[in-house]
């Protein structure tokens, strides 16, 4: 009985998500989204010192860039990296979503250059 359970519930959630997808595209969102009706665990993933600097390796980037990046301070990124600090909240969030999509670092950069281009 526990498949039938789990393809229900999975049913369940692809539908509520393709709803919720079809009403963000359309910008008709008409349900309010608490923490009862969306049954997932939204907390980011916990970055250690290794975590962060993989993530900043693997998007070859300097600390320095990096920091520009994420919006914080190189001594920030230093922190992170040798352990003195854990970055938490939002800034695993970011970190979260650069390492699933690198794409994001990238374009937050290809629009910093296009802008400063534009200023010349």
């Amino acid at each position: 009985m526990e498949p039938k359970v789990r393809r229900n519930l999975g049913e369940i959630l692809v539908k509520n998500l393709t709803d919720l997808r079809d009403e963000l595209r359309a910008g008709t969102v008409r349900q309010r989204f608490t923490m009862r009706s969306v049954p997932f665990d939204l907390r980011p993933q916990p970055f250690d010192a290794d975590a962060v600097r993989r993530v900043r390796v693997k998007l070859g980037m300097s600390q320095g860039v990096f920091a520009a990046v994420l919006g914080v301070t190189v001594d920030t990124v230093q922190s992170w990296e040798q352990g003195k600090n854990k970055p938490e909240g939002l800034a695993c969030r970011f970190l979260d979503e650069i390492n699933r999509n690198p794409d994001i670092a990238i374009n937050i950069l290809r629009r910093s250059a296009e802008m400063a281009g534009a200023d010349h």
